[in-house]
This record gives structure tokens, sequence and C-alpha cells, in this order.
């Protein structure tokens, strides 16, 4: 019985970590939206690149 309390106890900190996980990648969407628009879609985002981004090794 002991072993299935510590295990609650686990998964109760595991969701309260998640839920903070959560909540700043929420802000951070709110904050990109601000940044860019709400009618800005990742369509968009990529054709203002210029430069392509290059991966080491690709020489394209």
């Amino acid at each position: 019985m002991a072993k299935v309390s510590q295990e609650l106890g686990e998964l109760k900190e595991t969701i309260h970590y998640m839920r903070g996980v959560q909540d700043v990648q929420n802000q951070t969407i709110e904050r990109l939206l601000s940044l860019h628009g709400p009618g800005t879609g990742v369509e968009d985002l990529e054709e203002e690149s210029e430069d392509p981004i290059l991966l080491p090794g690709d020489e394209s």
C-alpha cells in the first residue's frame, strides 16, 4: 500500500510539472501571436525567411 501511495504522489508531481510546461507553452504561443498577428500562418512565416537554413553537411 505504501508503494501505491508513493507512486500516486509521484504521479501528482508529474501532473503538476506537466501543467507548468503547458502554461509556458501557452505563454510562448501567445507571445508569438502578438508579435506576428493572428492572421499570420506558418506558410506566411516561411515565405518571409530569405535565408535558407542549411544543416551541417548540406552543400545545396
